[in-house]
């Protein structure tokens, strides 16, 4: 193939002989053949420059390849750059300035409207995941003053919860990813009676302070997140009496135990304990009513409470991984027996990794739950019979023995 350039020079047509590739492509125009007419190179190099210092005239400039790299870091640059300016001019009418709150919160702070019934209302929610949080930063969060509803920081390398004084409104609060070892009552976080939502996960927490957690601190509070984490224990009043309590979260941390508090939040429906070092649960877990899952696997449990049944609303319950010999009888009323209405939900039971004796691991792992529980009750039958039987003997040999007294 033949190409012949069109070179700055028109009056000159210099023909060359050229393999097809990225250097014919890189022609501002050229032409194939005789004559198949001309077009503009779309990989054409940008414009030469504008200064006046610059030869216009310039083969190197002219021609020189297209830096596309550098072209689109420049527009994300750009984009960057829109996104801030953006969320800096979102902020609530009549909210903060994001003038007075510096290069800090302002680029991060976003409008969301928060529904009440038939009334919504437009608040502001600070979501600032990575950054440095400087102690500056902490202190003006109170400029934000009661338009706050959520604060996420996550992964920001925090030390401590920051304080919250004047965020009456403040309903979310996250924290993960962070290095907070204490949760205490100097960041005021007990004085936010609107909060909701509290999630300190994936941090290094070892120890909450008694009175912080509980119905009294928080009348709204719906779900607590303290999973993964260092605790060895907790407050006997943690969630105590927080009766509007959905979700609990204390997976993998180090708890031998739970306290009986947890058993006071009547709406609680998830509660997860899953890789802890639990020995037991409390007797009282009968309480839970609205309880839907519950998640105890890879802990130390010899046995589950034999009241458990009780919790006729469970649909999942994982126990693998733990020392369990017998399940409780009762469990049974909480299989969801196929073809029968009034049963139980129970439709996940998940038993591996113990050494079960009844009912039997073989059953559940051979025929699944509903043959597992088939077996198991047919077994509770027979030893209930067993039990009646050795009842009558027994009664039997009294009576005997007291005909033969009055003989």
């Amino acid at each position: 193939q033949y190409f012949v350039k069109l070179c700055p020079n028109a009056s000159q047509v210099k023909e060359q002989r050229l393999f097809a590739g990225a250097i014919a492509m890189s022609w501002k125009k050229f032409m194939c053949g005789h004559f198949l007419g001309h077009f503009e190179d779309p990989h054409a190099s940008p414009p030469h420059s504008d200064d006046e210092d610059a030869d216009k005239d310039s083969d190197t400039e002219r021609y020189m390849p297209k830096d596309y790299g550098k072209a689109r870091r420049a527009k994300k640059e750009r984009k960057k750059n829109a996104g801030v300016i953006k969320r800096m001019r979102n902020i609530t009418k009549g909210g903060a300035d994001p003038v007075n709150l510096g290069a800090g919160w302002g680029m991060y702070i976003e409008n969301i409207e928060i529904k009440n019934g038939n009334t919504t209302r437009r608040m502001q929610a600070i979501r600032a995941p990575r950054i440095q949080v400087t102690d500056s930063m902490i202190e003006k969060l109170s400029a934000l003053g009661s338009g706050l509803h959520t604060l996420e920081l996550t992964g920001c390398h925090l030390k401590e919860i920051p304080k919250t004084e004047e965020l009456d409104d403040l309903a979310v609060v996250s924290l993960a990813h962070n290095d907070i070892k204490y949760i205490t009552s100097d960041s005021k976080i007990n004085d936010r009676h609107n909060l909701t939502h509290l999630m300190v996960d994936h941090n290094r927490v070892e120890a909450v302070d008694a009175r912080l957690i509980t119905g009294v601190s928080f009348p709204e509070l719906q779900v607590v997140s303290l999973s993964n984490n260092k605790l060895t224990y907790l407050p006997t009043d943690f969630v105590l009496d927080a009766k509007k309590l959905t979700y609990l979260d204390l997976s993998c941390n180090m708890l031998d135990r739970i306290p009986e508090s947890i058993t006071s939040c009547k709406k609680l429906q998830v509660l997860f304990l899953t890789d802890n070092r639990l020995v037991a649960l409390p007797e009282s877990i009968d309480k839970l009513k609205s309880l839907r899952k519950l998640f105890l696997s890879y802990n130390a449990l010899t046995s589950l409470p034999e009241n458990i049944g009780s919790c006729s609303k469970l649909e999942k319950l994982r126990v693998s991984s733990n020392r369990i010999q017998f399940m409780p009888k009762s469990i049974v009323s909480l299989w969801k027996k196929p073809g029968f209405q009034q049963t139980g939900r129970l439709d996940e039971f998940l038993v591996d990794g113990n050494p079960l004796v009844q009912p039997s691991i073989t059953a559940f792992q051979m025929g699944g739950l509903n043959r597992g529980f088939q077996l198991f009750e047919a077994w509770i039958a027979e030893e209930e019979a067993a039990k009646d039987k050795q009842k009558a003997l027994m009664d039997q040999e009294q009576q005997n023995a007291d005909d033969f007294e009055r003989e």
